[in-house]
């Protein structure tokens, strides 16, 4: 059976890109979808159909993503953020059915790639996940097209929210899931657990992997701070560290959607996170937030939370609420069908 859609995107590990990714796979059956994995480095979300591109070598890679794309012309390429060197490849391999998903807003500001979207730009479906993603790339690639807002999928039905009982003198877990990277700025965690090493009912879960990981495992062993700060390879079964925690902490510096802080929330989870613009999108109450890199300061927020715990859980039920109706996974899943029908007619 023929392939008449296809996302495109770079790896399979979990990541907030790639379970949205299976989720539309699983919505869009009609169009028997193939999820193509540009570079797979280790395990991650299963597909039901997909195909991955071995070659190590970037010449030979991109023959044989040319010659792939080539052979499926004719079907809609739902480019999941894979970068402006693949959305040139796609067009000029033949295919005419593109859509360019940002799931970020890091990216080279590079003559040649603003030359490609200035080239591409209204041969190509432009879609963002935030509002705040569309105003950066309006402004960084100098885009004039229409640009279409369309929330990160996040089934909103599979996430039930429980409310959460806090008592003194329990253990009052703080978790933190996702890359380790700089951008994370998990740093910032070890200096909070650092200044709350004191307070043995508090302790910190970090559930990822990614190139920092060694250099923080490193920081924890130094600081002593292994009864604290506990680290863990990320499993397919999160969900469980979402509804055994008390609080969850964001600290990443920068982000075009937050699909960690979405769940937490959907979860039931209090949450406490930098406050980046494509985050007060969804997270409607200041309480919820920090706006400086400050340890000492984040450490007090944190106890605020653990001795106020019904008052937060209150806000957040309210927070809730506003987020399930800005993740309205039907308006979701219908202007993107309407996407997709318009690439057809």
């Amino acid at each position: 059976m023929k392939n008449n859609l296809i996302f495109v995107q770079w790896d399979a590990y979990y990541g907030g890109l790639e379970k949205i990714s299976q989720l539309y796979e699983k919505i869009f059956t009609s169009y028997n979808p193939l999820v193509a994995i540009l570079r797979q480095t280790k395990s991650g979300f299963k597909y039901n159909n997909s195909y991955v591109f071995k070659e190590k070598n970037k010449l030979s890679f991109i023959f044989n993503y040319f010659r792939f794309v080539k052979n499926k012309k004719d079907s809609i390429f739902h480019i999941q953020y894979a970068g402006s060197t693949i959305l040139l490849v796609t067009f000029l391999a033949g295919a005419r059915k593109i859509l360019f998903h940002f799931h970020g807003t890091k990216f080279s500001n590079k003559i040649l790639n603003k030359l490609i979207w200035k080239l591409l730009e209204k041969k190509v479906v432009i879609i963002a996940n935030s509002l705040h993603t569309k105003e950066v790339i309006k402004k960084k690639l100098n885009l004039q097209n229409q640009i279409t807002v369309i929330p990160n999928l996040i089934d909103t039905k599979a996430l039930k929210y429980i409310d959460r009982v806090y008592k003194k003198g329990d253990k009052f877990t703080v978790l933190y899931t996702g890359r380790f990277d700089k951008g994370k700025n998990i740093d910032l965690i070890v200096e909070v657990a650092k200044t709350l090493n004191y307070d043995n009912e508090i302790g910190f879960l970090l559930v990822g992997d990614g190139p920092e990981k060694e250099t923080i495992n490193r920081k924890i062993n130094e600081n002593n701070l292994g009864s604290a700060v506990k680290i863990l390879m990320y499993t397919d079964e999160i969900m469980k560290f979402y509804y055994s925690s008390n609080l969850f902490i964001f600290t990443s510096l920068h982000e075009s959607f937050g699909n960690v802080i979405a769940e937490a929330i959907l979860t039931g989870l209090p949450v406490l996170s930098n406050k980046l613009p494509a985050l007060t999108e969804f997270v409607n109450d200041d309480f919820f937030f920090f706006d400086k890199q400050d340890p000492k300061l984040i450490a007090v927020k944190i106890k605020e939370i653990k001795y106020n715990y019904p008052m937060a859980t209150m806000r957040l039920n309210k927070v809730n609420t506003n987020l399930r109706a800005y993740l309205d996974n039907e308006k979701i899943v219908s202007t993107l069908s309407s996407l997709y029908n318009n690439l057809n007619n």
